[in-house]
């Protein structure tokens, strides 16, 4: 049987170089002869295209996994691991380099400049179950590197006597620790269950480097903890560095305001010097491949196979990383790891949108003019910017508070603002993420400006909204309670008690006078239904001004405010026909006194 043009084999490993999840799906059989016969190179590229979850699987149709787990950059690497699960990826950690290993152990071993017991003792185990060579070559490694890591590493479970000279074996045996490899150094496991674990490594160390092991052991006798553990985590944080991770306090810089005013763009000069200083890519960048906003793709396809992409995934790199270190995100969940690339992605392409606006620029020139850290910086410094005004009542301790006093629509919105950086409500997904587009920031810049000026309304409001828990009624009244008294509600009963009082109070409207208000407020139409009254928030609005003496701040829009108020009672009488009297138990837009049964 001849097989159509569109199945001929050349076709199909085109289009699966580029396609892992079309590779996963065929038989096993079939995917495994697929992928080897693609080249090596783009059996490397389909394995960075796919999930971090997918690659092992991957990997291991591969004939050349021996040479593909070893050559993926070791923050490729760590992803994959943590998104398989440390246990589930034993034949990974069989076949990684040292290196590899290392920038794991250094980013899950620490908790800031101190090392984490548990972490350690867990990794240990599992290096041992990906096999003995694997433990060995990580081991013969790190101690020709870093000898104070395990010196610090094994302080954490043992302490370690030297055999004085002049006592003999028998004796060192009576009044030493028990365990011992060359009867000179005695070892006591601070829990006696670590004692197979770390003996194992130790006696590896003392096979392969006894000079290695001496030093270990002498460190461990005689050499002080502190000064060990500082030694080990300045030697930590420089590996770190050379793989893009900065240290905390460097890390904080990313979050620096930047005006796109002040944003350095390179010359040309500039920017050949930092194509040609950058060596091969380092890592393959997650962020370009979890959905990109438009100006994001625009900019990398412009850019693409030039020598600025090779700066732009650099300079990526480690700005996302330094997003990770100083968010502190869950290195044990895939999921936050993947959701804090996906705010690099949100922020990147937020900064080019605005760029682009400020210097009259497409995307792509933005891109290959401006640094990302310095992209990400105008975008995060835009967006603090336009929710200033809420924050700063955050700051003075009305929000959170606020927020049960603000409609369900906006403070969603608003509660997002307070984060640092600043979150979007979508409020179709029902979640709070990062800001995508100056059309976000517009909503939530009005969103702001809405909650400050709710805000500014209420502290006129009689009584004021803190004392409503003790003067109000919270029985006998149409709310579940009064903490569904919000400020929109409150400013149209005390509208409601001016209609039919004339004074402008918060307290609850009788429910035999709501079709009176009723009345006031609303006309009929032809067919029955109600409908506003022409001019009535203005004139409402006027109203509450004279009564509140001058004292609503200038700058409130207070005609749409009360119009946005009057849209709930206009849906809670919507289809109630004109003859039929409210019932006041059905009524959401305000506070009712409801009648004794």
């Amino acid at each position: 049987m001849t097989r159509s043009p569109s199945t001929s084999p050349e076709p199909t490993l085109e289009r699966l170089a580029a396609d892992p999840e079309r590779l996963l799906r065929l038989p096993p059989a079939e995917a495994e002869r697929l992928m080897n016969a693609l080249s090596p190179e783009d059996q490397a590229s389909l394995v960075l295209l796919a999930p971090w979850s997918r690659r092992q699987e991957l990997l291991l149709l591969s004939a050349r996994s021996g040479e593909l787990v070893p050559g993926l950059p070791v923050e490729e690497f760590f992803w994959t691991v943590k998104a398989v699960g440390p246990r589930d990826a034993l034949p990974l950690l069989r076949l990684a380099a040292p290196a590899q290993l290392q920038f794991i152990f250094d980013l899950d071993w620490w908790h800031k400049d101190t090392l984490r017991p548990e972490k350690v003792a867990a990794w240990l185990i599992l290096l041992l179950e990906a096999g003995e060579d694997a433990a060995a070559a990580w081991l013969r490694w790190i101690a020709a590197r870093d000898l104070e890591l395990l010196a610090a590493l094994f302080r954490l479970f043992a302490r370690v006597e030297r055999r004085p000279d002049d006592m003999d074996f028998m004796e060192a045996r009576d009044r030493l620790p028990p365990f011992t490899l060359d009867d000179l150094y005695f070892v006591a496991f601070h829990r006696q269950e670590w004692q197979p674990l770390l003996a194992r490594y130790l006696d590896l160390l003392l096979q392969f480097d006894p000079p290695a092991y001496r030093a270990v052991m002498e460190e461990l006798v005689s050499g002080l903890p502190t000064e060990n553990l500082e030694a080990a985590y300045r030697w930590r944080a420089a590996r770190l560095v050379d793989f893009g991770v900065p240290e905390h306090g460097e890390a904080l810089d990313i979050y620096a305001r930047l005006s796109p005013a002040r944003v350095h763009r390179l010359t040309a000069l500039e920017a050949r010097a930092a194509a040609s200083g950058t060596p091969a890519v380092p890592s393959f960048v997650p962020t370009l491949y979890l959905g990109p906003m438009e100006a994001v793709r625009r900019a990398v396809e412009g850019i693409a196979g030039t020598p600025a992409m090779e700066r732009v995934l650099h300079e990526w790199v480690w700005a996302a990383n330094k997003l990770l270190v100083v968010d502190d995100v869950d290195l044990d969940d895939p999921a936050a790891l993947e959701e804090a690339l996906r705010r690099v992605t949100a922020h990147v392409n937020l900064g080019l949108e605005i760029l682009s606006e400020a210097w009259g620029q497409a995307p792509p020139e933005v891109l290959a003019s401006a640094t990302v850290e310095d992209v990400i910086r105008v975008a995060l410094t835009r967006v603090r910017e336009a929710v200033a005004g809420v924050r700063r009542l955050h700051q003075a301790g009305v929000f959170p508070e606020g927020l049960r006093l603000l409609e369900d629509d906006l403070a969603q919105a608003v509660s997002g603002l307070f984060r640092t950086p600043p979150l979007y409500y979508d409020a179709g997904a029902g979640t709070h993420r990062p800001f995508q587009d100056l059309a976000e920031v517009s909503a939530a810049a009005r969103a702001s400006d809405r909650a400050a000026a709710w805000f500014g309304l209420a502290e006129v409001l009689s009584p004021h909204w803190r004392r409503w828990p003790e003067v109000l009624p919270a029985a006998g009244v149409n709310l579940a309670g009064l903490r569904e008294l919000t400020w929109p509600r409150g400013l149209l009963t005390a509208l409601a008690v001016l209609e039919l009082e004339g004074i402008a109070e918060v307290r609850p409207v009788p429910e035999e006078r709501l079709a009176e208000l009723r009345r006031a407020w609303f006309e009929s139409a032809p067919a029955g239904p109600v409908r506003l009254r022409p001019g009535l928030a203005a004139d409402l609005a006027g109203r509450f001004r004279v009564a509140a003496g001058g004292a609503v701040p200038e700058g409130i829009p207070l005609p749409e405010m009360v119009a946005e108020a009057m849209g709930r009672l206009a849906s809670d009488w919507e289809g109630l026909a004109w003859e039929t009297a409210p019932d006041g138990r059905f009524v959401t837009a305000l506070l009712v006194g409801l009648e004794a049964d």
